[in-house]
């Protein structure tokens, strides 16, 4: 199986090993994992301070960014 691995900013700055854990189950499990460095922010952190605003840019970017791993 193939999967797009999706690291948010806030697990990547304050518990990047989480991400590292994920990639080593999801490869332990046979999976091949893509991670796309271009990933963006999931908006997360704007939602959170009511900027609501830029979250549907932000997430429009992001969108465009895996959409080209969607088979």
């Amino acid at each position: 199986m193939e999967v797009a691995l999706f690291v948010p900013c806030y697990i990547d700055q304050f518990y990047p090993n989480v991400g590292i854990v994920t990639l080593q189950l999801l490869e332990k499990v046979g999976c091949k994992v893509t991670f796309p460095l271009q990933q963006t922010c999931c908006g997360q952190p704007l939602i959170k301070r009511f900027l609501q605003i830029w979250q549907g840019y932000v997430i429009q970017i992001l969108l465009r960014i895996l959409q080209v791993l969607i088979i």
